[in-house]
């Protein structure tokens, strides 16, 4: 009989390692291992919700919530930070700065995290979900109306947030203090 591999179309194996080239780098950008320090603090409050020990169903569904969660957070962190970490000689070597990883790649894997913990919130609680989806909803009908011009009557409403960020930026995690100053 012949290999698995052998069957295999010659374009396969391409596809797969591409694949899995893509995968690992994507868990390396949002430190995937790290997940493992922060589940106990997730089965901690679990425990106590509860007042003892969750079921292994619970259990089970609260380690994908928290996987999902932490995922999309810190994948979303580095789309948003890429042009910064561009400029930092010290994270120019990121996945998205150094064009390891496709913006492209990085939004496709924060929705399928997203989509991971919303997953989760159902089958923890359908309730949670739903107060789950009626504050996202909020928080974007807020975002949109408390960051728009038209509420402050200042076009350069945004630059000013922006410039009031870098005021916590210390200059030596930027490429030069020249480059900070010329931002403010």
């Amino acid at each position: 009989p012949m290999s698995e591999q052998a069957q295999m179309l010659p374009g396969q194996t391409s596809f797969l390692k591409q694949a899995w080239s893509k995968l690992w780098t994507t868990l390396e950008m949002i430190k995937f291992e790290h997940s493992v320090f922060a589940l106990p603090f997730a089965l901690t409050g679990a425990m106590l919700a509860v007042g003892g020990w969750p079921s292994w169903r619970q259990i089970f569904w609260i380690t994908v919530a928290m996987v999902g969660a932490r995922s999309a957070a810190m994948a979303f962190n580095r789309i948003a930070d890429r042009e910064f970490d561009a400029q930092n000689p010290r994270t120019q070597a990121r996945a998205l700065p150094a064009r390891h990883l496709s913006l492209r790649s990085a939004l496709g894997f924060t929705v399928a995290a997203s989509a991971l913990l919303v997953l989760a919130a159902w089958e923890l609680n359908p309730a949670s979900y739903l107060f789950f989806s009626l504050m996202v909803v909020r928080q974007s009908q807020a975002a949109v109306f408390l960051n728009s011009p038209e509420v402050h009557g200042d076009e350069d409403y945004c630059q000013e947030r922006q410039d009031d960020a870098m005021k916590y930026i210390k200059p030596e995690q930027c490429v030069s203090t020249d480059d900070v100053a010329a931002k403010q």
